[in-house]
């Protein structure tokens, strides 16, 4: 029976390696390319507008808009908007990378969680995701996808020879 053990890779897999990999970015350094850079030091937002490119140790976003906002020295939150957000994280291992597309991606360090929001699609090892809104908690605890209104939520899933370990996005 495919239907549950697949159940189980994708919930693993969102939650799993790749966003451990997220929380060792936390000390890498940020490199952001833009035609404009707004910064706002008494708000702690910096704006980045028009072809930005945000790279992040393992996380990389290209975008129209990403928002970064700060509290003193720390990440608050960060949030892209695009047509659309390109966005890759590579993980801990070649089957941990994952590729995708949204038209907006919200991450939030207090509540550690990434939102994707908007035709999401994600792409990991020959697995895909498809639905109107992803969220997935960093600390593994999982994810939920979710249709939006007449639109359901798809998932294809590679075949994996007996013994392969795999997981879908």
């Amino acid at each position: 029976m495919r239907a549950p053990s697949a159940l189980l890779c994708l919930a693993l897999s969102l939650a799993g390696p790749a966003a451990q990999a997220l929380d060792a970015d936390n000390d890498q350094p940020t490199l952001a390319q833009a035609d404009r850079i707004e910064v706002n030091q008494q708000t702690g937002v910096i704006t980045y507008r028009g072809h930005v490119s945000f790279v992040k140790g393992g996380i990389s976003i290209q975008a129209d808009k990403i928002e970064v906002r700060q509290r003193g020295e720390a990440l608050h939150s960060v949030s892209a908007t695009g047509a659309p957000v390109r966005f890759h994280q590579r993980g801990l291992g070649p089957r941990d990378e994952i590729r995708g597309v949204a038209a907006r991606v919200d991450y939030s360090a207090d509540s550690r969680e990434v939102a994707l929001h908007g035709q999401v699609h994600l792409e990991q090892h020959g697995d895909v995701l498809e639905a109107a809104t992803v969220h997935y908690q960093l600390d593994g605890s999982g994810f939920r996808a979710e249709g939006g209104g007449q639109g359901r939520v798809q998932a294809v899933l590679a075949p994996r020879r007996r013994g392969q370990t795999g997981s879908a996005p």
